[in-house]
């Protein structure tokens, strides 16, 4: 019986000293809102009072069931019992245009949905990061356009949700290659109109019955809008997208029969395929969020700024060949090798894989 009110006791006291330490924490909180005239806290200023009365500072705020621990009695806390009921201020990310202040190889998730959409291989506050040519080859000139005025680009945050398979808020790890990194999300409340990023999907395209494609079979000898090897063409994989969607949904009397599922067919034209609803495909040159396949530079600005030849293109779970959306001749396409990291060019009869990028 002594045993057991000496118990209830000590729980009473650490219930006590607990309470005491978070209504202080939240007092100090309160008396930061008042001094702002009501306006939201700043994460830093939250972090600060956290680590006034406790051992460690999360990394992220976002997930509220994490323990932190008292330093006054080492007690664990849920964070939700010092931050129930608080707004955070958005804590925007920079937008220094230094080499060493890319977001390039920072994951993404482009909608806010809390799933990873891609990783960011194109930063155009920055431009290149690196040399501008993809493993030194010929074929393979990329140039990232710098946007000047940087008030016109929207804003970012460093996501707050913890991701299917992720120990910690806000952070991310495709796979040994990419390694982990935190994810960005777009800002609520950004003034800005024009996207920062190009983004590519961390999974090969794919349907139930197919992982590889024609580019469009029945359109070899007429291609009409082919581009020479020395061409950069970054940004113009949307367009090349566009185009190609309605030639294949509208002008086979121009470039041939489609190549779609049925009995016996090996294989299918890509731009029939990804239109399976998997992904939202862009309808204009100005669409955000929206999928397309990558153009010839493109890719290779993907392959150069991420580094694939160093870190290994299995590592970052890439196939062997992956189709571009540029046009080589009349017979063939552009494709990204990544067997030896440079851009070649293919039959549109011959059969790849797809990988599709965005922007946000």
């Amino acid at each position: 019986m002594i045993i057991g009110i000496i118990r209830k006791a000590a729980n009473a006291k650490e219930m006590t000293e607990k309470s005491q330490v978070v209504e202080q924490a939240r007092i100090d909180i309160m008396e930061i809102i008042a001094e702002k005239r009501g306006e939201d806290p700043t994460e830093k200023e939250i972090k600060d009072i956290i680590e006034m009365y406790f051992t460690t500072v999360p990394e992220s705020l976002g997930d509220l069931t994490q323990d932190i621990t008292t330093k006054s009695g080492g007690y664990n806390v849920k964070l939700e019992e010092v931050l129930n009921g608080v707004t955070i201020k958005e804590t925007y990310i920079s937008k220094s245009t230094e080499k060493a202040d890319s977001y390039v190889g920072y994951y993404a998730d482009i909608d806010n949905d809390g799933k990873v959409d891609g990783i960011i291989y194109a930063d155009m506050i920055v431009g290149n990061t690196k040399s501008g040519r993809w493993n030194n080859n010929s074929w393979s000139d990329y140039d990232v356009p710098k946007i000047e005025d940087v008030t016109t680009v929207k804003d970012y945050v460093v996501s707050s949700k913890t991701y299917e398979g992720q120990t910690t808020a806000g952070r991310y790890k495709a796979n040994d290659g990419f390694g982990e990194k935190q994810v960005l999300v777009p800002a609520t409340n950004s003034t800005g109109t024009k996207d920062r990023f190009y983004v590519m999907a961390l999974e090969n395209f794919k349907t139930t019955d197919y992982e590889t494609f024609y580019w469009y079979k029945s359109a070899y000898g007429k291609l009409d809008r082919a581009i020479a090897e020395s061409t950069i063409d970054f940004g113009e994989g949307k367009e090349n997208t566009i185009k190609m969607l309605n030639d294949w949904n509208n002008n086979t009397a121009t470039y041939g029969a489609q190549t779609i599922a049925s009995s016996g067919k090996v294989y299918i034209d890509l731009w029939g395929a990804i239109q399976d609803n998997q992904y939202e495909l862009v309808q204009t040159a100005q669409d955000s969020k929206k999928w397309f396949v990558p153009s010839k530079s493109e890719w290779c600005a993907f392959g150069e700024e991420l580094e694939i030849k160093t870190r290994g293109y299995v590592n970052c779970g890439l196939s062997g060949w992956y189709w571009s959306s540029s046009q080589y001749d009349t017979n063939g396409a552009y494709c990204a090798y990544f067997y030896d990291c440079y851009m070649d060019s293919n039959l549109v009869g011959y059969y790849y894989y797809v990988r599709l990028s965005a922007t946000f």
